[in-house]
């Protein structure tokens, strides 16, 4: 059976056993190596204090001085001897340590000819010495002796006083850990009740979370997915409502009409063929309305992939203006192409997708005789027709699904009020600023795309 340990406990035991880790490695250096480090480092200490005897050592005054300074500040003595291990007189000193020139004096005679160092112990009360013998070219010895009694004296309090600062070390580990952990996780809770929340469609403005860390701006981006989830739930009902009310209307139409001629209530045949016509205009524009809604629904998907190439952009305004041809002979309508940079990097079917609608959408809107102007500069693509008593609209809404500016109900233009709004996402998805310039005269949809 699997023990489940919450993510408190978890934090918790982690820091204790981090310090207890720690502490572990701590002690086993210092029992294993401590004193093998004390002594290397007086080896080395003591080398140098050696070159300089050498240096002072036909200097008596000064030699006697430094010894002095050494025994005093080093607890370190410099005995000269002889080719036989024995200690010549300097009459600088006593003879110190006497204990530790007679111990192993066999071995001395038999090692004395070649630098060493070794470690003595006259006694068990005066503990250990550490011994560096270096050979003069007289033939005769300098030999340092360095007392070990310090750190044999004190290595059982350091150990002692290590384990009482391990403990109060422990305590508040224990307890600083406990509160970091509780702040932590609480925090952690929140981020958890938050998700649940968003996952109900309960959206959330503010966690109550105010932090620095990656904590905090995890916080910041949930109550920012929460809002943009919020906003993106909101339009898709607004879209899906107006997307109801829009098929909808089409098949009231049809279905009133399709039942007259099925009662056979309309008898003349001028009557019948109105019918007839207006079942297959309503049908076309439910089509397109669907169709429509299927290129919202694909270029909005999170998956889609754009399929970048180099596209020739006049080619692509001239096969929409051939497509809607019908609408610029029907009203006589003036188009004007003015284009020196013909390429951009884009998606092609996407950007064609915006073009024709932005196409259908200035030629539908110029009036009688009007004109409409397709113009770049430095790479600013400008669609612009003109207009007839334009009345106000709000740029912002326009882009929206399903809106649609006074103009067009008040000149009784055929519409579903989704091109402008497909317009925005393909122009989004290949990268360009874009917008709507209006005055009293002409409307603008223009494009550049970012650099």
């Amino acid at each position: 059976m699997k023990i489940k340990i919450n993510f408190f406990k978890k934090i918790f035991i982690y820091s204790i056993g981090i310090v207890v880790m720690t502490l572990s490695i701590c002690y086993i250096l210092n029992f294993l190596f401590l004193d093998q480090f004390y002594i290397y480092r007086k080896k080395e200490n003591m080398k140098k204090i050696v070159a300089e005897v050498k240096k002072i050592r036909n200097k008596p005054e000064e030699l006697e001085d430094y010894l002095e300074e050494l025994k005093q500040r080093e607890s370190m003595v410099v005995v000269f001897l002889d080719k036989h291990g024995r200690e010549i007189g300097t009459g600088m000193h006593k003879r110190m340590m006497r204990k530790a020139l007679d111990m192993r004096m066999m071995e001395l005679n038999g090692e004395l000819q070649q630098r060493f160092f070794f470690v003595s112990a006259p006694s068990p009360s005066s503990g250990r010495i550490l011994i560096y013998n270096d050979k003069l070219p007289d033939g005769t010895w300098i030999s340092l002796r360095a007392s070990l009694l310090s750190v044999d004296t004190y290595k059982y309090e350091m150990y002692l006083f290590s384990i009482i600062t391990s403990i109060i070390t422990l305590i508040l580990t224990a307890y600083l850990g406990k509160v970091f952990s509780k702040k932590i996780t609480s925090d952690i809770e929140k981020l958890n009740l938050a998700a649940y929340d968003i996952a109900d469609l309960k959206f959330i403005d503010n966690i109550g979370i105010d932090r620095d860390d990656e904590i905090g701006e995890l916080s910041r981006n949930i109550e920012t997915m929460s809002k943009k989830l919020n906003i993106s739930m909101e339009s898709m009902k607004n879209f899906v409502s107006n997307a109801s009310h829009e098929l909808k209307t089409p098949i009231a139409i049809i279905s009133t009409h399709a039942q007259g001629l099925l009662k056979k209530s309309v008898v003349k045949e001028s009557e019948r063929k109105d019918y007839y016509e207006t079942i297959l205009r309503t049908s076309y524009e439910m089509g397109e309305l669907i169709s429509n809604l299927l290129t919202i629904s694909r270029i909005n998907s999170l998956d889609y992939v754009l399929d970048e190439d180099d596209v020739d952009i006049e080619k692509l305004i001239k096969q929409s203006l051939e497509k809607y041809e019908f609408i610029e002979l029907e009203n006589d309508i003036q188009v004007i192409i003015k284009i020196k940079d013909k390429n951009l990097i884009v998606d092609r079917n996407i950007l064609k997708l915006a073009i024709d609608n932005i196409v259908l959408n200035g030629l539908k809107y110029s009036p009688y005789e009007g004109k409409f102007e397709i113009i770049e500069i430095d790479g600013k693509f400008s669609f612009r027709n003109s207009l007839q008593n334009m009345m106000p609209i709000d740029i912002e809404k326009i882009w929206e699904p399903f809106a649609r500016g006074q103009n067009a109900f008040e000149s009784g233009v055929d519409g579903t009020g989704l091109g402008l709004s497909i317009v925005k996402r393909a122009l989004e998805l290949n990268n360009m600023d874009f917008g709507i310039e209006v005055d009293n005269e002409s409307f603008e949809i223009w494009f550049k795309q970012k650099k």
